[in-house]
């Protein structure tokens, strides 16, 4: 073969190496471009979904202040001194007015926010508000939905709490003794053992459960001897002592 010819080849050889190097880039120069778009676009669905978030809850904290502020508003009545200017700001001239218009404002930020800590928080204040407005059916149903959706959290525990208080107001001991009891076995909460010991004991009393009432009474005394409870859990024993 003459050195023309194999310079020529080698030259073809270059040249189609040159091609499909070319064409190997252009095609991922397509795939980079397009991973790289698909990139961007995750980034700022990532970022939009965060800034969304933040934004709820910024505006369920808001809000939650808000209702928060209605609870507490002053009270003024029938029994305020003459010429006693009203105070600046919110006010109500009874508790009922101003629990009503609480209960409205915390089940807004409930239904509006659905499972986040600031929905449940305005749900156990809207039921623990109508049980005080003796509307027995609808806290039970708010204490519920609290329960349902956070069972094992610290608003779900009180719920149960304020479930079993109700209960125990509408003189179903039975209901109100077993939550008391699954309360009190937990190992995991952060509500006071001595207390709801306590409330179960008064509910066993209230129940004509004398027995598991003593028995419940003397479990404050022996285990929590210092708890602001063994006082009368004290007085209850030597009470059923006597003849």
């Amino acid at each position: 073969m003459k050195t023309s010819e194999r310079h020529h080849l080698k030259t073809n050889e270059v040249a189609e190496r040159v091609g499909e190097l070319w064409h190997s880039w252009e095609e991922n120069r397509q795939k980079t471009l397009t991973w790289a778009a698909i990139g961007l676009a995750l980034v700022a669905l990532v970022g939009g979904f965060f800034w969304w978030q933040t934004t709820r809850a910024q505006s369920a904290a808001a809000q939650l202040a808000e209702a928060l502020s209605v609870a507490d508003a002053p009270i003024v009545g029938a029994n305020t001194p003459p010429g006693t200017p009203p105070p600046a700001g919110l006010f109500f001239t009874s508790e009922q007015t101003r629990a009503e218009a609480a209960v409205q404002k915390f089940l807004a930020v409930a239904d509006a926010h659905g499972s986040s800590q600031e929905a449940l928080a305005a749900r156990y204040h809207a039921a623990a508000l109508l049980a005080s407005l003796g509307k027995a059916t609808d806290a039970e149903k708010h204490y519920q939905a609290v329960v349902d959706r956070d069972g094992a959290g610290i608003y779900g525990r009180m719920a149960k709490l304020g479930l079993a208080e109700l209960q125990a107001s509408l003189g179903r001991y039975d209901a109100a003794i077993a939550t008391y009891r699954e309360l009190a076995a937990r190992t995991d909460t952060d509500l006071p053992v001595d207390g709801i010991l306590m409330q179960l004991a008064r509910t066993y009393r209230q129940a004509g459960k004398t027995t598991e009432a003593a028995q419940t009474f003397n479990r404050i005394v022996e285990e929590f001897p210092d708890s602001l409870y063994a006082a009368e859990a004290r007085q209850a024993l030597e009470a059923a002592r006597q003849p």
